[in-house]
């Protein structure tokens, strides 16, 4: 169950995130930080705006709507995480998408940490060390599962337009070269967009990483949040249960066994993910 945050650790929280994507908006703020009922909805909202930790973005016409850290207020924090550079507009309907999966995954326990495309792009090093491979193409977010003494790295893609096949192509190439990602998923807001990939995947140079990629839809999870459908692996099942499944597995297998570095091969990951009677739909 997740527990009720006081007003000042909503405004901590929402620092976190506007460091983390370089933006907020007040929709995020007001949909999943702030407690009902609507009264204190506008309570906390008011509070957020009297913190003096965010700016508005006075050159667009939703000014209200979007804000940017106050780096002065925003340096006096001490949660160790180091703010990234203000977000463009043009990416707020993308991002917040992206901080709206994060969260809810963050919330029901299943991440242990993660980091944005913005912490990636900013600090090279990080990127290179936690993907492992080619980074030209950078995953919108990058997340580690809650597992005790085992690292299981996933990959999210938010896809909002339909690009070309070339495109496509171009990222699963990149993809695939990532030794430290163990699966890669991709969060789609049309059918033809999921259907665009699978066709790239159909491929024969991803003959040996077909189960390594998921697919749902952001109209489904904005209707059910982590009860929306992920297809993977030819089947359906629900985020949330995915990940809890998987991480109970895995959670049961590192403490029957010696704790050994996890093999970045997707070869031992297809053996983790479905054994007799260790099935992750169960």
């Amino acid at each position: 169950m997740v527990t009720q945050m006081s007003k000042s650790e909503c405004v901590n929280t929402a620092v976190i995130y506007a460091k983390k994507f370089g933006f907020i908006s007040r929709s995020f703020f007001w949909d999943y930080l702030t407690p009902t009922p609507r009264s204190t909805k506008y309570y906390y909202w008011d509070f957020f705006l009297k913190s003096k930790f965010f700016n508005p973005y006075l050159e667009i016409e939703e000014s209200s709507e979007f804000f940017y850290l106050n780096s002065k207020k925003s340096n006096s924090t001490n949660d160790g995480i180091e703010t990234v550079s203000r977000r463009s507009p043009y990416y707020f309907f993308h991002d917040d998408k992206v901080m709206r999966i994060v969260h809810l995954l963050t919330i029901n326990g299943f991440v242990k940490n993660y980091w944005t495309e913005q912490e990636l792009k900013s600090n090279r090093p990080l990127a290179l060390d936690l993907l492992g491979g080619d980074y030209t193409k950078l995953p919108d977010l990058v997340f580690d599962l809650n597992i005790s003494n085992q690292e299981f790295r996933v990959a999210l893609e938010v896809e909002i337009t339909r690009k070309s096949n070339e495109r496509y192509l171009r990222s699963f190439l990149g993809y695939s070269s990532f030794r430290n990602v163990d699966l890669i998923l991709f969060a789609n807001q049309q059918s033809r967009i999921t259907n665009a990939l699978k066709e790239i995947l159909s491929n024969r140079l991803f003959d040996d990483f077909t189960r390594k990629f998921g697919f749902f839809d952001l109209v489904d999870f904005a209707q059910k949040q982590l009860a929306a459908d992920l297809e993977i692996n030819s089947k359906t099942i629900p985020l949330d249960q995915f990940f809890r499944n998987l991480i109970e597995i895995k959670s049961t297998k590192s403490s029957s066994e010696s704790v050994k570095p996890l093999e970045k091969s997707w070869t031992s990951i297809q053996k983790n993910f479905e054994k007799p009677g260790e099935s992750i739909e169960a």
